[in-house]
């Protein structure tokens, strides 16, 4: 009896932009439904790049990435699309309209065109804007104020709404925290890991903060200059993260994560 495809694959995937820059390096990983997977690294390192694979934000990269052993191509990312919530580190809400029509707006994917723009949504969707914003801690006052009027971290909570209104098996969630205080940053990352767990959705998380890494996620993926130098446990991090992420020029080096997560060895990469 062969067992199923892990939930989410990548396989040998590298991306350079016109510009020359290699964003990329034949990153493969594959990751298990309901897992928490952050991927980590400083600024520049390609994390993003890596995640928006995913659902076509990245396009024109080598190699394949899978969703339950389906590859993601222009033919099937429609249908990736509607088993996909997006969480972005600005936001990306629309600041003039209304919290509840941000919400809602998670149902476009799975709308048609003419309907979203009339605003046709069903009364069940519209009822689960509602238990939505409850969940993620805003008040039924919330939902007609404009979302300019909102901090940072009410308008990540709205983003987080947005994001399970389709009932997504998979959250991309990128540098979802970046622009918050690291107060209300550990807030929404528990939120992010509550809300999912609860609904065993599995989350694909970039990150540069080491500390949030170890904390919340259930395997860590770091990534330097477009390659994977660490992917295992998070609390195996803490003794080389320096050296093999966040220095400067030097010498490559991979770290092999032992399949019963016991402390690791460095090694050089080939």
């Amino acid at each position: 009896m062969t067992s199923p495809p892990p939930f989410l694959s990548f396989e040998n995937v590298s991306k350079r932009f016109p510009d020359g820059t290699q964003a990329l390096q034949n990153a493969s990983f594959t990751v298990k439904a309901g897992e928490f997977c952050v991927i980590l690294g400083p600024s520049g390192s390609g994390k993003s790049t890596l995640l928006r694979t995913v659902n076509g934000l990245v396009t024109g990269y080598e190699g394949t990435v899978r969703i339950e052993g389906v590859a993601v191509t222009p033919h099937t990312l429609k249908t990736m699309r509607l088993r996909t919530g997006m969480i972005y580190q600005q936001f990306n809400l629309v600041q003039r309209a209304s919290v509840a029509h941000n919400v809602i707006s998670g149902m476009l994917a799975a709308t048609s065109t003419w309907r979203a723009m009339l605003g046709l949504f069903s009364e069940k969707d519209r009822t689960k804007v509602c238990e939505l914003l409850a969940t993620v801690g805003l008040q039924p006052e919330h939902l007609k104020r404009r979302v300019s009027q909102l901090s940072g971290g009410q308008q990540q909570r709205v983003g987080i709404a947005r994001a399970f209104m389709n009932d997504p098996d998979l959250i991309l969630a990128d540098e979802p925290v970046a622009s918050l205080d690291p107060k209300i940053s550990r807030d929404i990352m528990s939120l992010l890991r509550k809300e999912a767990r609860e609904r065993n959705a599995t989350v694909l998380c970039s990150l540069h903060q080491m500390d949030l890494a170890q904390e919340f996620a259930d395997r860590v993926i770091a990534i330097r200059q477009g390659r994977i130098v660490y992917d295992g446990h998070p609390s195996n991090i803490s003794r080389v993260i320096e050296a093999s992420i966040y220095v400067g020029a030097g010498e490559e080096h991979k770290i092999e994560a032992r399949e019963d997560q016991r402390p690791l060895a460095l090694a050089h990469s080939v």
